[in-house]
């Protein structure tokens, strides 16, 4: 069939992958690499399931309503005394918990297990709780039961399948089931005699055969992260354009500022991966709005609004508006007033040619006297929720306008982040929010952060990932960036054996612990397979200040003694 789709399917395959698509040089139409949300979205639309999805704040604010009206219904729930304290904090950890069991089949049955059963009463409670990424896949799977026919005609495996989390597993078998080929991309062949080779085979079949020294795996130790990106640049710098095209850089942060700006300094192309940061100064805009509406004032916050490289007013206007409050601090002093009498003559001279200056004047100055004096609330009362939505729409819309259709990443995620907080605050229902409450909503709606959006990646041969299983194919040279512990953490279990018990007798069967340590552990190791010719080990003593820890490959690697490590100061890892 000429539009059949294939794709390969990893855990880490939603961001950066190498390489980018099957086939040797070029991509091939119909042809994918995607992990969770990208298999989940083109499914959705195959089968037509697209539409509007909420933030994961919508859904935490939907589920404290749902946990208030549980708590009416039975006042002696088992999170009661912590959900009175703190009722965001709570939400947000049980809706995790029931995502968990949703995507392991759970469908909201009593199975005579306390905590489990409050669960399901609180799924019963209204209002109806947006659809989160489990409902999706369940919702997927249930449509897939009935075995429609799928343009996709194979899935690939970068992880092996039973190493993969309960949910996907069942979507994977479902889409078996409705004939799509599933296979597990086979595991590289040990390169020839090596460093490298020993330690392939000894990953892969505890053959221990002490390295002796021949550079083809190495690590990199030095005093800090810059020295390392100095060794690592000069490296790179002396090597053939020929092997930077081979080459791929592992960086497990996601940020590769620092050795970007060592690779740029000797003409090497920038691998542009930066880590999202909830710090960047327009997102800051958020919570310094709220907080500007707090009592008693505080100046400091009112001085940091206007002193972002991007104010929420005019330029000039926060300039002479910041002096004002930098030599008399507090809004009902004359200087304040004639701050405001300057920006307004300012406007007057720049609207003096439109046939409505004076509209046009008083509207701009509404606009901006919104942001400075809208009004002061007690923190433990609260503010009114309709004052809180149109702080937030305020900043969303401000975002938008600011951005004018041009596309800046952090603008639209300011933006987006005060329309979801907008309707979070909606989704709550509640009349007054409290300071904790609003602070608690605007961390939940600001935890994914924006990425820097002047760090861009140059062309150029390098290239690089976030993930170690996100190398799904043999790599002639693989750089690992910041090689340090502790690694990945395997997610907390938060039910007992009893507990887990009770839910299979339901249809609900979770994954054991060992699952994601197994796909942890995994991921490692396909870094060593996937390197063909030379494995770089980076790894910085001090992060932070602080000293760092061996990465768990290091200790899996001891028995064949460690790889030969050059100080930072060697120019030379060859």
């Amino acid at each position: 069939m000429g539009d059949a789709m294939k794709v390969i399917f990893g855990m880490a395959c939603d961001g950066r992958v190498y390489p980018d698509f099957p086939g040797e040089r070029e991509a091939v139409l119909g042809d994918f690499v995607v992990g969770p949300l990208g298999l989940t979205e083109m499914l959705e639309i195959e089968l037509g399931m697209t539409g509007p999805q909420a933030s994961a704040t919508v859904r935490v604010a939907a589920y404290v309503a749902k946990l208030k009206a549980a708590l009416i219904a039975k006042p002696a729930i088992f999170c009661s005394a912590a959900f009175t304290s703190d009722p965001w904090e709570v939400a947000g950890t049980l809706l995790e918990w029931r995502d968990g069991l949703v995507g392991a089949g759970w469908k909201a049955q009593t199975c005579g297990s306390g905590r489990i059963d409050d669960l399901v009463l609180v799924e019963r409670q209204t209002p109806q709780l947006p659809s989160g990424p489990s409902d999706r896949l369940c919702a997927l799977i249930e449509a897939l039961e009935s075995q429609p026919t799928l343009r996709l005609e194979a899935v690939s495996l970068v992880e092996p399948h039973d190493y993969l989390p309960a949910p996907i597993r069942r979507l994977i078998d479902t889409l078996a089931d409705c004939g799509v080929t599933v296979s597990t991309l086979p595991t590289p062949k040990a390169t020839v005699a090596s460093d490298l080779q020993r330690a392939q085979t000894f990953l892969d079949h505890g053959a221990v055969d002490p390295f002796v020294g021949d550079g083809t795996l190495v690590t990199i130790e030095a005093d800090t992260s810059l020295m390392a990106a100095e060794a690592v640049a000069d490296w790179l710098a002396a090597s053939p354009d020929a092997d930077l095209a081979n080459t791929v850089i592992l960086s497990p942060d996601g940020d590769t500022a620092l050795l970007d700006a060592a690779l740029e300094a000797r003409g090497l192309p920038a691998l542009g991966q930066s880590a999202a940061s909830p710090w960047r100064g327009a997102l800051q805009i958020l919570p310094l709005a709220f907080a500007a509406n707090w009592a008693p004032f505080n100046a400091k916050i009112l001085l940091d609004l206007l002193m972002l490289p991007r104010p929420p007013i005019g330029r000039g206007a926060a300039r002479k508006l910041a002096r004002a409050l930098a030599r008399e601090p507090g809004t009902g002093r004359a200087i304040w007033a004639q701050a405001w009498a300057d920006i307004e003559a300012d406007l007057v001279k720049r609207f003096a040619d439109s046939p409505t200056a004076a509209d046009d004047v008083a509207g701009k100055m509404a606009q901006w006297k919104e942001w400075m004096t809208s009004g002061l609330h007690d923190r433990a009362t609260g503010i009114p929720a309709v004052d809180a939505r149109r702080i937030a729409a305020r900043v969303s819309a401000w975002a938008a306008d600011t951005d004018a259709g041009t596309g800046d990443p952090l603008l639209m995620s300011v933006s987006a982040a005060g329309l979801a907080l907008a309707q979070a605050i909606e989704a709550l229902g509640e009349d007054l929010l409290p300071a904790l409450l609003i602070e608690r909503m605007i961390e939940q709606v600001l935890a994914d952060g924006a990425k820097n959006p002047q760090h861009i990646a140059t062309a150029g041969g390098l290239r690089s990932t976030a993930h170690p299983a996100a190398i799904w194919n043999p790599v002639p040279r693989l750089v690992w960036w910041d090689f340090k512990g502790p690694g990945e953490r395997v997610p907390v279990m938060p039910w007992r054996l009893a507990e887990r018990a009770a839910l299979e007798s339901v249809g609900c069967v979770l994954d054991p612990p060992d699952v994601a340590a197994k796909r942890i552990g995994w991921g490692y190791v396909n870094a060593v397979r996937q390197s063909r010719e030379r494995l770089v080990l980076v790894r910085p003593s001090l992060a932070g200040g602080e000293e760092t820890i061996s990465h768990p490959l290091s200790h899996q690697l001891a028995p064949l003694s460690a790889p030969m490590a050059l100080r930072a100061g060697a120019r030379n890892v060859c």
